[in-house]
């Protein structure tokens, strides 16, 4: 297996399991891909797996890694994240949808510099007081998906308000909190926004009415 140096985007949804020495080391029994320019790597079959763990280790992977998608890999833990953010400094977009982490790896990530695009869906352990965590920077976040986050409120956003320094332009909260006259009013407070998306949530009247003055010109 040829030197991996180039390497700018890593998909690793489902993989089995990761453990901190060697910076990964999937037990590959779901599919992982690791894409590098115009070379793909496929790792495992139904036979047990391959290790990558010295091809996708420290410094050949961290010094180009754009793009990371961890979506379903649940054994990846606050540790995990955090070392991930440690290692690969020049990260533009994270999805770390459905793993079971908390607020603990949030300070990591979000001194990302060039972090522009996080994805949050389905994290059950992060809430309202999670988002406090945006004091640490991440001046360049653009979009933050936090959609079926069931503890996010209008606190939780407000609070974010008052972190994000007028970097973020899209939010999406899809299957969160019901849209009332408060959340409206915490995203008012976001002045570079420019789109939100809604799907899924309990919509009130006062809600509806007062996000439609965000989006009327």
């Amino acid at each position: 297996m040829g030197s991996m140096a180039g390497a700018k985007l890593a998909l690793m949804k489902r993989a089995m399991g990761f453990v901190p020495a060697g910076f990964f080391f999937p037990f590959v029994g779901r599919p992982l891909q690791e894409a590098c320019g115009a070379q793909r790597l496929r790792g495992g079959g139904s036979g047990g797996g391959e290790e990558l763990g010295e091809a996708m280790s420290g410094e050949l992977v961290a010094k180009k890694l754009r793009l990371s998608h961890l979506k379903w890999c649940l054994r990846v833990t606050n540790l995990g994240v955090g070392l991930l953010a440690v290692k690969c400094k020049d990260l533009r977009s994270l999805d770390l949808s459905y793993l079971p982490i908390t607020d603990k790896c949030l300070p990591s990530i979000f001194e990302l510099q060039y972090l522009e695009d996080l994805v949050l869906e389905g994290c059950f352990g992060i809430d309202d007081d999670s988002l406090s965590t945006f004091k640490h920077g991440c001046k360049s976040l653009k979009k933050l998906e936090i959609s079926s986050c069931q503890d996010i409120s209008h606190v939780g956003l407000s609070v974010l308000a008052s972190c994000s320094e007028g970097c973020l332009e899209q939010l999406v909260l899809s299957y969160g909190s019901p849209v009332t006259l408060a959340l409206a009013d915490s995203l008012e407070k976001l002045p570079t926004l420019q789109s939100i998306k809604l799907d899924g949530c309990l919509v009130t009247c006062a809600g509806l009415k007062s996000i439609g003055k965000l989006v009327l010109p």
